[in-house]
């Protein structure tokens, strides 16, 4: 930072975070939290320590640590010690509609969205084991992995209906440990807030639950004060919910072997996967459909088109009359709306679900795996 300053976070797998040392935090009393907070100083200060001074440590890293000290114009009367422990998750709502991973990577679009988020998903270390070979493990960590601009249903604010009717909750809100490793941010705080307060007037007003209010009302308001609730470069995203037919995307169809995600091109509902060009012949992913009546159906798939693509990507339909199998040519551009090729029509039938399977034998570049469609003849 400016100054000469330095702001220590954790960095790597044994840095300033302390894993497993805060569960006992959101059920404990004064004396436990208390307990926790200076069993977490005596961590991050005797590292410090460790670092500038065991003689185990190299020469070079002990003189690099003792460079540096704690800020002399800050925190003065604590010791130039920082006053708060950061507590940056605790005991959160579950609330009418839970918030989870999906809905920060391909579920990002609410009908109820009265806020929005994007920064990555950012989980540090859960807990610290020692495993039956005697190494220890750490468990629980990916940090920056990303997520897409993403609404927040307003639904994960207040409480189920059964339990409260006059309560939201902007910040400990309905959602997931990994949801809420990126929506924790402070300026989705205060879009939450702004939200939430307008939501309570609201209710008041029109004398109504918080579960109650016109959603779409509170919506129009918040984009009279200039909320932002979407981006325009996301209108123009394939949505599988939006899509005419039978569709599946990549994220509900089962998949064999490791597959990479990514968000390249425009894929349907804002990713995709990919065999990063390894594994030839052990990956596979499988799309299996329920058509609602027996006949005929357009089956088409969606691929992200590149020059490092496979131009002979095996596709596999299995249907009433039997299997084909077409090879696709990933490299170049779908013709349906960029999106989407058309393999044919096929016979299905009710009692039986379409099978379509994407294959990477024998393939000669990266091969890629989005949506998958069925339109009736």
């Amino acid at each position: 930072t400016s100054h000469g300053k330095y702001d220590l976070n954790a960095q790597g797998l044994f840095s300033t975070d302390y894993p497993g040392a805060n569960f006992d935090y959101p059920d404990g009393d004064a004396a436990t939290r208390a307990r926790i907070w200076q069993d977490h100083i005596d961590f991050t200060q005797g590292m410090l320590w460790f670092l500038g001074h065991d003689e185990r440590v190299p020469q070079s890293l002990r003189d690099q640590t003792n460079s540096w000290g704690l800020c002399k114009d800050e925190f003065a009367d604590n010791d130039h010690w920082p006053y708060a422990l950061y507590i940056r998750e605790g005991r959160r709502m579950i609330g009418e509609y839970v918030m989870v991973q999906k809905d920060l990577q391909t579920d990002i679009f609410k009908d109820d969205g009265v806020a929005m988020g994007s920064f990555v998903i950012d989980c540090h270390i859960v807990q610290r084991i020692l495993a039956a070979d005697g190494t220890v493990r750490d468990e629980g960590s990916f940090q920056d992995t990303p997520a897409l601009p993403y609404q927040i249903a307003y639904r994960s604010l207040t409480p189920k209906r059964a339990e409260c009717g006059n309560l939201l909750v902007p910040f400990c809100l309905s959602a997931s440990h990994i949801a809420y490793c990126s929506i924790r941010m402070e300026p989705v705080y205060m879009a939450l807030g702004h939200a939430s307060g307008l939501a309570a007037a609201q209710a008041i007003k029109a004398n109504q639950s918080v579960q109650g209010i016109d959603v779409q009302a509170l919506r129009n308001k918040l984009l009279e004060q200039k909320a932002v609730l979407e981006l325009a470069e996301l209108a123009n995203m394939p949505r599988s919910a939006k899509l005419p037919g039978i569709v599946m995307d990549d994220q509900q169809a089962e998949k064999t072997g490791h597959w990479t995600g990514s968000n390249y091109g425009n894929p349907v509902d804002g990713a995709s996967v990919h065999d990063a060009n390894a594994e030839k012949g052990a990956l596979s992913i499988c799309y299996t459909l329920k058509v609602p009546a027996s006949g005929r159906y357009e089956v088409r798939v969606s691929y992200a088109s590149a020059p490092n693509r496979a131009s002979n990507v095996p596709v596999r339909i299995q249907h009433a009359d039997g299997e084909k199998m077409i090879r696709v040519n990933q490299k170049k551009t779908p013709p349906i709306d960029k999106i989407f090729l058309s393999l044919g029509v096929f016979r299905f039938e009710e009692s039986k679900p379409a099978t379509i399977t994407v294959e990477n034998s024998d393939t000669d570049g990266i091969v890629g795996a989005d949506a998958v469609q069925l339109l009736a003849e």
